[in-house]
């Protein structure tokens, strides 16, 4: 199966909801995750050419694995 590129508003619609109480649940601070959220999918928008899956499954663990690294990121950084 050939990968396609997402579309940012179907992952949105998709996940967005999940994704929010993900970053809420590991934060625990619902603002903090709400910046996290929102640079998971500018983060996303930016990699959609590097995307290289070909499922709705495959592309939520895309847009996950980015939460992640935000999360990551944001620890690492102390801020």
């Amino acid at each position: 199966m050939a990968s396609t590129i997402p579309d940012i508003t179907e992952l949105y619609d998709r996940h967005g909801d999940d994704l929010l109480v993900f970053l809420v649940r590991r934060t625990a601070d619902p603002e903090l995750a709400l910046d996290l959220w929102a640079e998971t999918f500018a983060q996303a928008v930016v990699g959609l050419r590097r995307y290289r899956g070909s499922t709705d499954a495959e592309a939520a663990g895309w847009l996950f694995g980015i939460a992640k690294n935000q999360l990551r990121h944001y620890y690492r950084r102390g801020k």
